[in-house]
């Protein structure tokens, strides 16, 4: 399963990229983190925390090589927005990881602040949005067609910790 979590700063996205973890059953956990948010989490041989200090190519290729069907890998990554494109293309590597890491048991957990910053790829492969406040124009805007008015208002009246799903 693809989860992305996205909302402003400080709303709880973190929190329950946490919660989501530690609530499956999971072989083995890799979590880049992009803003070194996770590092408490880390437990030797089956919650390895890689920070944004190795390059996205090293982490990504490390996962895939580990992973294969019959291990159950969850794979997170903490504002994905940062690096997942580069130039106005995905990030090769996110590409491989949305569209062929059912191939090897790899579910994923995408974190970022913005959806318009989210990769293109990441949007469309995604089966639930856990959505917490967001405000910012154009992030409106690209809600504005894939939900109902009462919906859009309603993640703009998000408070911290509140956060409703979506599929989109």
């Amino acid at each position: 399963m693809i989860h992305t979590i996205v909302g402003m700063r400080g709303r709880g996205k973190t929190s329950l990229a946490a919660e989501i973890m530690a609530s499956q059953k999971r072989d083995q956990i890799f979590v880049y983190d992009y803003m070194a948010e996770f590092r408490e989490f880390q437990i030797d041989g089956y919650l390895e925390v890689t920070l944004n200090s190795v390059p996205f190519e090293q982490f990504s290729n490390d996962v895939w090589e580990r992973s294969r069907i019959g291990i159950s890998t969850l794979v997170v990554l903490d504002e994905i927005g940062a690096y997942g494109k580069i130039g106005s293309q995905d990030h090769p590597c996110i590409n491989h990881f949305y569209t062929l890491g059912r191939h090897k048991d790899i579910d994923l957990i995408g974190i970022s602040q913005r959806f318009y910053t989210l990769p293109p790829t990441c949007r469309s492969q995604t089966d639930i949005f856990h959505v917490f406040q967001i405000t910012e124009l154009r992030d409106r805007q690209y809600l504005k067609g894939l939900v109902s008015a009462q919906v859009l208002e309603t993640i703009i009246r998000l408070r911290q910790f509140e956060y409703i799903n979506l599929n989109l």
